[in-house]
């Protein structure tokens, strides 16, 4: 069986970060790459044809963004497309280079064909949908979101801006229904889509970590906290910036990463709160460092809004496989088998927060070596992209029995 993956990824992560004003999130980047690199671990006959995941010009520089070769560990597995970058000609470029890749790659194809995309991104869904109609052909649909105001996620716009992503959101819903088969995260999300009938299988966020043999516990006699991701109320910075307000040891200090709609607010809280800081859109070799130099890392992310339903924190399985103590809330979409390795407040309280918090930064020598290993030899073995694409590989052989 052949696999054609329509990817969004970066060219090169750190450098496309540096030369963007507003990058995109590195979380659907990173979810991708794990995703291609489980499946050629599991000698899948794969192409990419990969959409670069960069912003409209002027937030990244160039307008005529050329077809190269799509490189992966060294070897060439697919072609990153060329198109204008420029505002809804991005969008037309991308769907006739994406449908002239995927016919190339059909025509030379005598066996069943599968074609794959992450998160229903408009110029790759309407090329892959209008390719999957062909018989020997089906076509998958990667989840990692389910994004929309029906789900609990505001769009932080006003008038047309607000109008536009509305509609926009409202085509991702209906084409994101019209997929063979799919890979979701939990659960609830076929029950929102409306696929619960259709072939799906369950998986979270394949990572790729190395097993923690000796733990580095040399850190300052400062309590470092450290949070990495969306700056926003719907992800739970309120919360967390009012936990830290009830610690009050001026050992404790509070360093969050990201962007978001709440920059501004959590910039003023830090003048205010001289033990907290900011370092707003970094790499994700610098939050690695954080990562590794911290006391405690953070989810805030709490059960108040629908969306949590509908999605799995790549943060949390990062977060643990780190070897850092992990503080965060039991929500519903996070499987069981996670419980061990995360610290969970008592409840959604800022106060409890804050408690838990102190725990975590707290825990002997001993505790935190126990603890650091076992979660990262959890992800380690059990949550790879080796043993997750398994899963996916499966699932296509059904589809193609049927």
């Amino acid at each position: 069986m052949k696999i054609i993956f329509c990817t969004t990824m970066f060219y090169d992560v750190e450098a496309d970060i540096k030369v963007s004003k507003n990058p995109r999130p590195v979380s659907g980047h990173k979810f991708q790459s794990n995703v291609l690199d489980g499946l050629l671990q599991n000698n899948a006959d794969i192409s990419v044809i990969n959409i670069p995941r960069i912003r409209r010009f002027p937030d990244y520089k160039k307008v005529i963004v050329r077809k190269k070769k799509f490189t992966f560990q060294n070897k060439t597995v697919g072609i990153n497309i060329g198109f204008l970058n420029l505002y809804g000609l991005n969008y037309i470029t991308q769907y006739f280079a994406v449908k002239r890749e995927l016919r190339k790659i059909i025509k030379s194809q005598n066996e069943g064909i599968v074609l794959m995309t992450f998160n229903t991104y408009i110029p790759q869904t309407f090329a892959i949908l209008k390719a999957g109609k062909k018989s020997k052909i089906k076509t998958c649909n990667i989840i990692g979101d389910i994004n929309g105001e029906r789900y609990g996620l505001p769009i932080p716009f006003k008038g047309v801006k607000k109008a536009l992503l509305e509609l926009y959101t409202d085509i991702q819903f209906k084409k994101a229904q019209a997929f063979d088969c799919y890979v979701l995260h939990t659960e609830k999300m076929a029950e929102a889509l409306h696929i619960q009938d259709k072939p799906h299988v369950l998986m979270e966020c394949p990572l790729y970590y190395e097993k923690i043999a000796t733990m580095n516990l040399a850190k300052s006699e400062e309590k470092l906290i450290f949070y990495a991701g969306a700056i926003s109320k719907e992800y739970g910075i309120d919360h967390l910036l009012n936990a830290f307000s009830f610690i009050k040891d001026s050992g404790y200090r509070l360093i969050l990463a990201g962007k978001g709609t709440m920059d501004h607010k959590v910039e003023e809280y830090c003048k205010k709160n001289r033990r907290a800081s900011f370092l707003g859109f970094v790499s994700p070799s610098v939050i690695a460092g954080y990562q590794s130099k911290a006391s405690a890392l953070v989810n805030p992310r709490t059960s108040k809004y629908n969306f949590v339903k509908y999605s799995f924190p790549s943060k949390n399985m990062e977060s643990i496989a780190s070897g850092t103590p992990f503080v965060a809330h039991k929500l519903e979409c996070i499987p069981r088998e996670y419980d061990p390795y995360i610290i969970y407040p008592k409840s959604e309280s800022d106060e409890d927060l804050a408690e838990a918090l102190v725990n975590a930064c707290e825990l002997t020598k001993e505790e935190k070596i126990r603890k650091g290993l076992a979660g990262n030899e959890f992800i380690v073995k059990y949550k790879n992209p080796r043993v997750l694409t398994e899963r996916i590989l499966d699932l296509f052989d059904r589809v193609a029995g049927e």
